[in-house]
């Protein structure tokens, strides 16, 4: 009885394990057959019949158009895309003074971005939160499958808990996803560069990234002390690296000395100049470019992605760091690593809380030793 049910049980979860890599194929490549769904998965043609026609019934897939019939002839393929129509998925972006909000169809399309100026500090967080979550709802045309919420400090993305946060004014846990699970069907916490990370490995133009690293820089005029906040996101081996702790990419400036506020050697009077002088932004850069280049070469990781103000001037930025990782590796030759603008020209923060829900419907899957597998 006992090996039934384990068996039934394991059963289930292949079977859900494959409904993810289907919608994930799809999603990849939207117009994708039956047939070239399962040579890509190794799957049985009759259980991706059988998945699909499970997804239509669903709502989460649709067909559209035909391919081209193969050599010996026969029916031609349907082609397959992700309902659009399905459900919304909800990104919040939280600051100390304002929120970033954002819906997302099934397929990951932009429906709608607002901003709203909102004190988030210490104990108006939750009721922030709820603010922001009100004006999403205000826009939600299709079903919402949930909300994904990015903060700055450290957070416990397994139970949904921000432990600290420095700009939020936040020194003991603050339970959000408990805390407002009243808001939407499904809610998912993260930290904001992690977020970013969740944005990247859900953009459908390049579902094989696998090692690479995010890097969000911010002013904290609420601060002026520590006017600048800079923090990094890791993705190793297709997944988002947290630590033990969940404190990985917590960032200070290998240059840092005690004299240096915060996370830089440069003074803060430097530091608060950023937004208006360029002088001062391009020495920021200069010594951030010095820490990643370290990280990149010693993880061997392809691509860094920024955000926040060292995308402000995107190219100047972007070839300050490729100078530094040349610089800094030790063989001949350049390292194999791009430098590119997190989240396609969107809100990229706003696009990785949603990730976070959009990971769970279509995200990649792990095989039980912790391969990623096809799809």
């Amino acid at each position: 009885m006992g090996h039934r049910i384990a068996s039934d049980a394991a059963n289930q979860r292949d079977s859900q394990i494959n409904h993810r890599r289907v919608l994930r194929e799809v999603w990849a490549e939207p117009g994708i057959s039956r047939i070239a769904i399962a040579q890509s998965l190794g799957l049985n043609k009759s259980t991706v019949t059988k998945i699909v026609s499970d997804l239509l019934e669903q709502g989460m897939l649709q067909e559209g158009g035909t391919g081209e019939a193969g050599p010996a002839g026969g029916r031609r393929p349907v082609g397959l895309a992700l309902n659009s129509a399905y459900g919304a998925f909800g990104g919040i972006s939280v600051r100390a003074l304002s929120c970033e909000c954002g819906l997302f169809d099934f397929s990951g399309g932009t429906v709608w971005c607002g901003t709203r100026h909102i004190d988030m500090r210490g104990d108006r967080l939750a009721p922030g939160i709820e603010q922001a979550v009100a004006l999403l709802l205000d826009h939600v045309g299709p079903p919402l499958l949930g909300i994904g919420i990015a903060l700055p400090g450290i957070v416990d993305p397994d139970h949904g808990v921000l432990l600290s946060s420095i700009p939020m004014e936040v020194k003991h846990p603050v339970p959000i996803a408990n805390g407002l699970s009243h808001l939407a069907p499904l809610l998912r916490v993260e930290n904001d560069a992690n977020a970013l990370c969740w944005g990247e490995l859900m953009d459908p133009s390049q579902p094989e990234l696998s090692d690479f690293l995010c890097v969000l820089g911010e002013t904290r005029p609420e601060t002026p002390d520590i006017p600048v906040s800079v923090g990094l996101g890791f993705a190793l081996g297709g997944a988002v690296h947290h630590g033990p702790e969940y404190s990985s990419g917590e960032f200070r400036s290998p240059l840092w000395n005690d004299d240096g506020p915060g996370q830089f050697r440069l003074p803060a009077d430097v530091l608060r100049r950023i937004q208006h002088d360029s002088d001062a932004l391009d020495a920021l850069v200069d010594e951030t470019a010095v820490g990643v280049s370290f990280l990149v070469n010693a993880l061997n990781l392809s691509s860094v992605f920024l955000e926040g103000f060292f995308a402000e001037d995107f190219d100047r930025h972007a070839r300050t760091i490729e100078n530094a990782l040349d610089r800094y590796w030790p063989y001949p030759g350049s390292p194999s690593c791009s430098v590119n603008r997190a989240g396609r020209g969107e809100p990229a923060l706003c696009i990785g809380a949603a990730a976070l829900i959009q990971h769970e419907y279509y995200g990649r899957t792990y095989l039980p030793n912790g391969i990623p597998s096809a799809g």
